[in-house]
């Protein structure tokens, strides 16, 4: 048979992958460029067509015809490599982004490596600093330990000397308290002294002193001594003594409170022997006012009563030349020599009112006793009008 009679029938081969029949077009045997192989070499083929290996079968193969194919199977084939290609596509784009990432990764991890470097550096100085500040810090602290040391021995002293500074503001206080007692104490003694004081300025006290009772149908007594003598009453002659003792003592106060002068006479108070002493040309003579006995009265006794009568007239006379009294008396019962009424009066009625004689020889008892009483009364007087000059000069 010659070739064209070969050329004429259609080669025939089955696919290699479903194994069916195919037809091979003519435009494969047409092209020049292909080298063909005969049918039987094309179908006795060793290439093993085996599921899942035929898209690297095609792309070792030389030519088209070396791998026969359906169209059936082509199409499936184009698909499955379609899907393949956008797998792989996906599969590329994710390692792409893979990529990116870790080369973006590796970007941050080397700036993240410099910033940690630089941090590094930073750290290491900054130790540094640190290190030179401990030194310094070690070195204040050996230094302040050095001051806590000192400060606490002056802390000790400080505290010994606090104590005994705390022990000498307690005994200070004490002794504040106990001068702000003994001050309150003062003050209130003072305000009691003062109150003593106002008292005993609104107080007569020469009147106290000498407190002179006269009662009319009794003994005229001063100091609670009687001075006087009734035939129903018995006078001790101690208690007579003492009284005229208390009269001459009564009257020479009120001349030295007034600072009056007594001259010629002198009251000398020695209670039951009291005496007024008179100064004449030839030196002195005594009176005396206290009698031993009461028997016969010696006429001494009268001669010292009149002599304190006398005093009473130098005392009238003084007070009122001082004090300027015109009525030039003080005494509320006149008294002239040895003689006493029972009111003030002048010299032309003189005659006229009854007069008691204060000597006690030839006298009745009862007479004598009302004289010294009206004497008694003007010394009371005295006493009064001596109290008032005192109070207008205080």
């Amino acid at each position: 048979m010659s070739v064209s009679d070969n050329q004429n029938i259609a080669p025939k081969s089955v696919c290699c992958n479903c194994k069916e029949e195919i037809v091979i077009h003519d435009s494969i045997f047409d092209n020049g460029s292909l080298k063909l192989v005969d049918l039987a070499s094309l179908n006795n083929s060793k290439l093993s067509f085996t599921r899942g290996n035929t898209i690297q079968m095609i792309a070792k193969s030389d030519s088209p015809s070396h791998i026969p194919m359906c169209k059936d199977c082509h199409a499936l084939l184009v698909d499955d490599l379609y899907l393949k290609t956008k797998a792989l596509e996906l599969q590329n784009n994710s390692y792409r982004q893979c990529l990116l990432r870790i080369t973006e990764s590796e970007e941050t991890i080397l700036k993240e490596e410099m910033e940690k470097e630089k941090n590094f550096e930073e750290i290491r100085e900054r130790e540094k600093q640190l290190i030179d500040e401990l030194n310094k810090l070690e070195k204040e602290e050996v230094f302040l330990c050095k001051e806590i040391a000192n400060l606490e021995i002056k802390e000790n002293k400080v505290g010994v000397e606090s104590n005994k500074l705390f022990g000498q503001l307690k005994n200070y206080h004490r002794e504040m308290v106990n001068l702000s007692i003994k001050n309150l104490s003062t003050k209130l003694q003072d305000a009691f002294a003062v109150e003593q004081l106002n008292d005993l300025l609104k107080t007569n006290l020469l009147n106290k002193t000498f407190f002179i009772d006269v009662n009319e149908k009794d003994v005229g007594r001063i100091n609670s001594l009687q001075l006087g003598r009734l035939p129903d009453n018995s006078i001790p002659l101690s208690e007579f003594n003492a009284a005229w003792g208390q009269c001459v003592l009564c009257l020479k106060v009120l001349f030295d409170v007034l600072k009056l002068s007594s001259h010629p006479y002198q009251l000398i108070p020695m209670g039951c022997q009291s005496i007024i002493r008179e100064t004449i040309d030839s030196g002195f003579k005594d009176y005396r006012l206290y009698e031993s006995s009461w028997g016969i009265f010696k006429p001494s006794i009268d001669d010292g009563i009149l002599a304190y009568v006398k005093c009473l007239l130098v005392f009238e006379n003084e007070f009122c030349s001082k004090n300027d009294i015109k009525q030039m008396t003080i005494y509320p019962f006149t008294m002239k020599n040895d003689k006493i009424t029972e009111e003030h009066v002048e010299s032309e009625t003189e005659s006229s009112v009854v007069w008691y004689s204060m000597k006690m020889q030839f006298q009745k008892d009862e007479r004598w006793t009302k004289s010294m009483r009206l004497m008694l009364l003007n010394l009371k007087a005295a006493i009064m009008f001596t109290s008032s000059i005192k109070k207008e000069s205080f």
